[in-house]
């Protein structure tokens, strides 16, 4: 009698498993991609807008990244700099030029963020960021401002690639959320 519960036991189990491994047709359901348009920036839509300046290059000044975040009034700016100190990048530059490079750095640091209580260090790891209330922006000709709480930005703006340039040349894209 064991030999045959065992029999059954086994065919059943076997028949399970043939039924599981039969092919059955699955489809992977795939939606339309969707891609992002960039809404032109003007100041006729400047109210109810949320606006990004990311940083994409910045060739000419030591600044590894660099984000202004217009969410309603509020802005908030994230920084990140490069060392100031001489690294074997930096031994081509005369100490003159080391200097000026380094006065450009502490003069957009205290630019940025001079209403938050941070101090500038010299550590490449370092992420400075604040956010200041009662924020707005305009646009007037070709230039693009940021203003909030005592601070303006002014940044160089082309309206033609959606991209804003900073007073160091920093060049940023520029996105819209309406």
């Amino acid at each position: 009698m064991n030999k045959k519960v065992c029999l059954v036991l086994c065919s059943f189990f076997c028949s399970l498993l043939l039924a599981s491994c039969g092919q059955e047709n699955q489809a992977i359901k795939t939606s339309e991609p969707t891609t992002a348009t960039a809404t032109k920036l003007s100041s006729t839509n400047a109210e109810n807008v949320d606006l990004m300046l990311i940083q994409e290059e910045s060739s000419q000044f030591p600044q590894s990244q660099g984000v202004y975040d217009l969410q309603g009034e509020e802005l908030t700016i994230v920084k990140q700099y490069m060392p100031m100190t001489e690294s074997s990048s930096d031994e081509t530059l005369s100490g003159s030029a080391l200097k000026k490079r380094n006065e450009t750095i502490q003069a957009d640091f205290e630019k940025n963020f001079a209403s938050a209580n941070l101090r500038l260090k010299d550590d490449p790891f370092e992420i400075y960021e604040t956010t200041l209330h009662g924020a707005s922006f305009s646009i007037d000709g070709k230039y693009l401002f940021l203003r909030a709480h005592g601070l303006e930005l002014k940044f160089q703006y082309d309206e033609a690639t959606n991209r804003a340039y900073d007073e160091n040349n920093v060049r940023y894209e520029v996105q819209v959320d309406q």
